[in-house]
């Protein structure tokens, strides 16, 4: 296959688009099993001394399941059949590729290089597989079709691959900076913002933005300030004209409402119009906020996202990880990608320990935590659930030497 897609196996297989005439076989065995059973942390990695010809770093053990029918597929085929891995990068059931309405993606780690691979078989013997030019790792001899109809014809059959990583392969800090310097800011220019966000009118102050509900709803600001901050808003302040349907200008008024945003949210432009800070917004004003930036600071909207990735990846918590894969699913895609991959994995870790304690994860529960009964958190539960034993629950520890 030269590109993939996610595929529900509860549709007809006809609905399943796969490239180049391939067939979705469907049958009730289980591809992945969850090897952490034991109340652990996937991050708690059993340590084991290697002995020298031995590459150090995370190695993989990976149950691949051949079912018969999928066997029976290949008899039209040939004698021989090659067993070959292709590895890939940074993303589960994410979209990687440059979308309308989305952002450049900026994280994008390599795919890993693979060491000591190795197709094991039941007896303890293996076969080496090796890297081929186009990246994918094979097996040097071919398989016969007949060996794998005899290895299938109890049922599903067990082919165990084995690999090991280098473990700064899975340092987040080689791909995103979480220590994102902030521009300095004098103390008294602290003093004046806090009176603006409470709505107060401070000295030369001779413009109003207002927000569209909440409280205060007008904020007194200063017009060069304003054109300093951005082309956008140096054209609204001199031309008097609105530049979208989201900011209006008010007729012989110095004034215009951002008609998207509340009150609360004016922290977010407004810091970065004073100070040229970024502040995180709330998890459910991802959205709003993100179109607002991108029509009055088209040439810095990478700059909050990759302040925003930082952020949230920092002070990630448990309880916070389907908030935080909410404002990936409402922030443009491709620009939350970095939060989107260790909300992930922390989400998984947390179900999965709390499932091995006897206690179910209940999704209305979550949706009453969060406030909002969303059906995107359905669909995020869905995902959680099932990165938890595809990737999180691969068997794996760590080689020292």
């Amino acid at each position: 296959m030269s590109s993939f897609e996610i595929i529900d196996p509860k549709k007809p297989v006809e609905e399943n688009k796969l490239p180049n005439g391939v067939e979705l076989l469907q049958h009730e065995v289980n591809a992945f099993s969850n090897h952490y059973s034991n109340g652990k942390s996937f991050d708690d990695l059993e340590k084991k001394s290697i002995e020298t010809g031995t590459e150090p770093g995370i190695h993989f053990g990976i149950d691949f399941k051949l079912h018969p029918d999928a066997v029976k597929k290949l008899d039209s085929i040939g004698l021989f059949c090659k067993l070959s891995i292709a590895p890939i990068s940074y993303t589960y059931k994410y979209p990687t590729e440059m979308a309308k309405g989305g952002v450049q993606i900026t994280f994008k780690p390599e795919v890993p290089e693979l060491k000591d691979v190795k197709w094991v078989h039941e007896d303890g013997t293996a076969d080496d597989l090796f890297k081929e030019d186009n990246g994918h790792y094979s097996c040097v001899s071919m398989i016969p079709l007949k060996s794998l109809n005899e290895f299938t014809e109890n049922g599903c059959a067990v082919l165990r691959v084995e690999m090991t990583i280098d473990k700064e392969y899975f340092d987040i800090q080689k791909y995103i900076d979480l220590d994102i310097k902030e521009a300095y800011v004098a103390p008294n220019s602290y003093k004046i913002l806090d009176k603006i966000l409470m709505g107060e009118q401070v000295p030369k102050s001779d413009w109003v933005i207002s927000a569209s509900e909440g409280f205060p709803r007008d904020f007194h600001v200063h017009g060069p300030v304003l054109a300093d901050s951005s082309y956008a808003l140096r054209a609204a302040v001199t031309s008097h004209m609105c530049i979208s349907k989201e900011i209006a200008m008010i007729s012989h008024e110095n004034r215009f409402v951002v008609t998207s945003l509340k009150s609360k949210d004016m922290r977010v432009i407004l810091t970065y119009i004073y100070h040229r800070r970024f502040v995180l917004p709330e998890f459910d004003a991802v959205s709003r906020i993100g179109k607002v930036l991108s029509l009055l600071f088209k040439d810095d909207i990478l700059k909050f996202f990759e302040s925003w990735n930082a952020e949230i990846i920092k002070n990630l918590r448990k309880l916070d990880c389907v908030k935080a894969l909410i404002c990936v699913t409402s922030a443009p895609q491709g620009s939350l990608l970095g939060v989107y991959n260790v909300a992930l994995i922390v989400a998984a870790d947390a179900w999965q320990m709390t499932e091995i304690n006897g206690k179910k994860l209940k999704k209305e529960k979550v949706k009453k935590e969060i406030g909002k009964p969303w059906t995107v958190i359905d669909d995020i539960l869905e995902l959680i659930d099932d990165f938890k034993t595809v990737v999180c629950g691969v068997e794996k520890m760590e080689f020292i030497e």
